[in-house]
């Protein structure tokens, strides 16, 4: 099983990239600087490259089962592009490539009118202007996926991510969050990712995680 991911570096997609290793998958992750992906023991390809030079990776993807995206921006709130403009130049490589799965995250906080986290007064008042931003760019990828029928994608939508350990015992809710829950850990959406590249249960859906 081949698996490519974007976003290594990033906290939750070292996880992943763990996990993968872990799984034994072939493995191969694209990033701008190949020294920050952490040793994993095991072999893992790694393309220099960026999501928006389709040209840097375009071509290791053939042959891939499944493409991973945990891309995100960091500790930055500024406008960014990266989630639409990334998400359908990834789009268009697999295309090109026949690659016919992708599970991609965004956020809980996406679907603004979901009744569990408007029950939330900080999310209604700071955050959801504080990541507007990045709710705007990562709707703007979300309305691409809704239009996409030619490939098996799963959008999953964590809620407050932690650095706590993976437990196993989350709840899963197609849309909006599951009722009361406002946190996931980092580890736990490694384990439900991994669980869903043999599964469709949620292909062409949207999965809340949440404690």
């Amino acid at each position: 099983m081949r698996a490519f991911l974007f976003g290594a570096t990033g906290p939750t997609g070292q996880l992943l990239l763990q996990k993968l290793v872990e799984k034994k998958y072939d493995v191969t992750v694209l990033v701008r600087r190949p020294e920050a992906v952490p040793p994993t023991g095991a072999p893992v390809t790694i393309v220099p490259g960026d999501v928006m030079r389709p040209e840097t990776f375009s071509s290791h993807l053939a042959g891939t089962d499944v493409v991973i995206s945990a891309l995100g921006t960091g500790k930055s709130l500024a406008k960014t592009t990266l989630f639409s403009d990334g998400g359908r130049i990834m789009l268009e490589a697999m295309r090109q490539t026949g690659v016919q799965k992708l599970i991609a995250i965004t956020s809980g906080g996406v679907q603004d009118d979901d009744p569990t986290i408007l029950k939330s007064w900080f999310y209604r008042f700071i955050g959801r202007w504080l990541l507007r931003n990045l709710y705007d760019d990562m709707r703007r990828f979300e309305q691409q996926l809704d239009a996409t029928t030619d490939i098996n994608w799963i959008c999953v939508r964590p809620t407050t991510l932690t650095n706590g350990p993976a437990t196993g015992r989350y709840r899963v809710s197609v849309t909006y969050s599951p009722e009361g829950g406002s946190q996931i850990s980092r580890a736990d959406v490694a384990d439900f990712i991994i669980q869903q590249i043999s599964s469709d249960q949620y292909v062409r859906q949207k999965p809340v995680l949440a404690y």
